[in-house]
């Protein structure tokens, strides 16, 4: 195959601005880039980020991107394709679901957690890369910049003898800055919770749980606060994520271990409290397969590979990660219409950052190549999948699980979330994003192994291929 890997190491360099899951920055200026999006990407063996620390929390940025300098690089070429008589998904059942089990088993217990800007989400791209030139893509990563929320940086400082600091983690989408008030307990931040003289001037100590951590926060800003610290409903810290409507004013996490004794000691005496976010710049990267078809058009299949901080992320997003992988274990070997590109994001989790600045990457005429995003994430909780998208899509892909008995609802976006799909929605590209009906354990140290159902990542093999390989299945109603 010709040589189409220069490297350009692609150095983002992330400005402040909107958050994670939900919300996608505004696109920066185009930058010019070679004719075909793997030129952007670097050579395949990645160097660990020095003095990485192990865990960072996220903040969403608008992207600017540097002017990439081209240094010549060997791929590792693709094997010449070959044609194959199209499966049965009866054949295919035989082998998927396992291989995509065994890749899930290898991230879950040698990768995790993978936070974004971390050495684990670097090895677990390296992994990744591995894996897909033994199935013979080109492969390559797309490197860039984040600026994210930082633990490190942030804290929870009281007024007390000695100017005690307590380990805080920043909600994702929670504003920036410092800010101190009189430290103050709001139950669960309920309307019945607010003092009648409200929260003017406060830092609002509040517990996990009931309602959501937009309504807290926003209720505790209408009331005045400055600041808030939620503690934990349960054993340990939490990693929480506000809506686009909660960022007004600093809020963090703490235990709950951490919460009792706050509570016990404001109970006591007045307390001062100085609530601080901070941000700090990390390097993440996309790792990037492809395959060339035999006709134009790319169809590009997406999953985010990092996790947050702390998390173990076998559901949210091992369970995509290794559909990902064990779908183009399927497909190698086959000569497709249109060239696949498998795209592995990295920092998801801390605003559709890689899926954001993959799309931001491709020229006009690259985005109107791409026939359709098929966007795989948390695929293992509960019994049956769901999928949502453009309607003609959705349609002949009910339809096409309905043929094949796999247990399929149509669904629609969830407030306050989303995922890489929206990035390529945003630049008018067709998606269809694919996941599992229970989100319970997500986002917390219960999204283990153990909690992943195997059977829904085979069923997610088995639709995804057979998609695939039916003749011209992007044709009409695109």
């Amino acid at each position: 195959m010709k040589n189409r890997f220069p490297v350009l190491i692609l150095v983002v360099v992330a400005a402040m601005g909107l958050a994670c899951s939900g919300t996608v920055p505004t696109s920066p200026p185009e930058p010019t880039v070679a004719s075909s999006p793997l030129s952007t990407m670097a050579a395949t063996s990645l160097p660990l980020p020095t003095q990485a620390p192990e865990k960072v929390s996220p903040q969403s940025v608008s992207l600017s991107t540097a002017t990439p300098a081209p240094s010549p690089v060997t791929p590792t070429p693709l094997p010449t394709p070959t044609s194959f008589p199209e499966p049965t998904v009866a054949s295919l059942s035989k082998n998927d679901g396992p291989a995509a089990f065994r890749y899930l088993t290898e991230l879950s217990t040698e990768f995790a957690p993978r936070a974004s800007g971390t050495r684990e989400e670097s090895a677990a791209a390296e992994y990744l890369v591995s894996r897909f030139e033994e199935f013979g893509y080109e492969t390559g990563l797309q490197e860039f910049t984040t600026e994210m929320l930082s633990p490190e940086l942030s804290g929870l400082t009281l007024d007390t003898p000695g100017g005690e600091k307590v380990a805080v983690i920043p909600l994702v989408r929670s504003a920036i800055g410092t800010v101190s008030g009189r430290f103050t307990s709001a139950g669960l931040a309920r309307e019945e919770d607010i003092p009648e003289g409200g929260l003017e001037g406060k830092v609002a100590l509040v517990e996990r749980g009931l309602i959501r951590f937009n309504e807290k926060v926003l209720r505790l800003t209408e009331a005045g606060a400055v600041g808030v610290v939620i503690y934990n409903n349960a054993q340990g810290s939490f990693q929480g994520v506000l809506s686009a409507g909660g960022r007004e004013i600093p809020a963090v996490a703490i235990s709950r271990e951490e919460g009792e004794r706050l509570l016990e000691l404001i109970a006591k005496d007045e307390v001062r409290a100085t609530v601080t976010v901070a941000v700090d710049s990390r390097p993440s990267q996309n790792v990037l397969a492809e395959m060339t078809g035999s006709g134009p058009g790319v169809v590009v299949l997406g999953a985010h590979y990092d996790t947050l901080p702390g998390v173990p992320g076998a559901n949210d997003n091992g369970s995509g990660t290794a559909v990902l992988l064990a779908i183009a274990e399927e497909l190698a070997g086959h000569t497709l219409p249109f060239t696949v590109r498998f795209i592995a994001f990295g920092s998801e989790e801390v605003g559709l950052r890689g899926s954001a600045h993959y799309v931001d990457s491709l020229s006009v005429e690259q985005r109107d190549e791409i026939i359709v995003m098929l966007n795989f994430d948390a695929l293992g909780g509960g019994e049956s999948l769901e999928i949502l998208g453009d309607a003609p899509l959705v349609d002949r892909v009910a339809e096409l699980a309905q043929n094949e008995g796999i247990v399929v609802s149509k669904g629609r976006d969830r407030r306050g979330s989303s995922s890489d799909h929206a990035s390529f929605r945003r630049a008018g590209i067709p998606i269809l994003m694919v996941s599992a009906q229970d989100f319970s354990k997500i986002h917390s140290a219960d999204d283990t192994l153990e909690h992943v159902n195997p059977d829904l990542l085979q069923d997610t093999v088995r639709l995804a291929v057979s998609l695939l390989l039916r003749p011209n299945p992007f044709d009409e109603g695109l």
